[in-house]
């Protein structure tokens, strides 16, 4: 078929770039056979002919056009093959090269300074919602805008640093703190925890907890018969230490009014002053 016949032909615009990619995306769906694509493709290549076939303007590439489909590919077709792997590819170009121009910057670096303060825990910083366009055009920008807003809003109000964290737990000497969620995946483990089991900070979080306690099903079965009490005494084997008993208690943490968040046991663990003078490393 003569280059100029190409199907691909009918995406024009101002934009080189941005031309080039779309080319590249319709044409490599409409060389598929239409029983190799599945619904989300078609509807997307037909919106692209329609889209062509009715404007006369050519100046504005519909961003959210490529993203709107990108979403529904990835989240709806489980498989990943060489074909959607050259999609994703262009689509990461086409976002990159867009995310550059002048009218999409300020949004840009909005989004990416809320993420670098969120980073440090600082969540003061929101995006602004989307003036540089309106109508469809501004959804989708004030769409990831809210959705970033609401996930640093939720983070605000759960969230403390770990040295926060460890700075309160020293008011309690000889008290080590294991934070682990219903299934017992770790999520913290305080400085002395770390120190007792000499290893290095945030080595254990995503481990299953019966990695450190050595008598967790134990542990876990006398939880589970415990009725309406919130926590349990009980005694613990911990790692490295397992000729030793060492009282501990289990407690489930109090989840507040109108938030749903995960469910979270909180291993509290009393050592003496001798076992600490013994085993605490000396530099301690």
């Amino acid at each position: 078929m003569d280059q100029l016949s190409r199907p691909e032909e009918i995406i024009k615009g101002n934009d080189a770039v941005s031309v080039q990619l779309l080319r590249q995306i319709y044409s490599a769906l409409k060389d598929r056979s239409p029983e190799n694509l599945d619904l989300m493709e078609r509807c997307w290549v037909h919106g692209i002919e329609k889209v062509y076939t009715n404007r006369k303007d050519f100046d504005h590439i519909l961003l959210e056009s490529i993203l709107n489909q990108a979403i529904e590919i990835l989240n709806t077709d489980k498989s990943w093959d060489n074909k959607k792997d050259q999609f994703y590819s262009m689509l990461e170009q086409f976002v990159f090269l867009k995310a550059r121009e002048e009218v999409f910057k300020d949004f840009f670096d909005h989004v990416e300074s809320v993420i670098a303060n969120t980073m440090q825990l600082d969540y003061n910083s929101k995006v602004p919602l989307s003036t540089i366009t309106t109508g469809e055009k501004a959804n989708i920008l004030n769409y990831a805008a809210s959705m970033l807003n609401m996930l640093v809003e939720s983070m605000q109000t759960a969230t403390v640093s770990v040295k926060a964290f460890n700075t309160a737990l020293q008011s309690q000497p000889g008290v080590m703190v294991i934070i682990a969620d219903k299934d017992g995946i770790i999520r913290f483990v305080s400085d002395l925890g770390e120190k007792l089991l000499s290893i290095q900070h945030g080595y254990l979080i995503g481990d299953h907890i019966s990695s450190i306690l050595i008598n967790y099903p134990a542990i876990e079965k006398k939880w589970l018969l415990r009725g309406k009490q919130k926590t349990i005494r009980t005694e613990i084997l911990l790692k490295g230490y397992t000729d030793i008993l060492i009282k501990g208690q289990v407690t489930q943490a109090e989840g507040y009014k109108n938030y749903t968040e995960i469910e979270e046991l909180v291993y509290s663990i009393q050592f003496t002053e001798d076992f600490l003078r013994k085993h605490l490393p000396k530099s301690s």
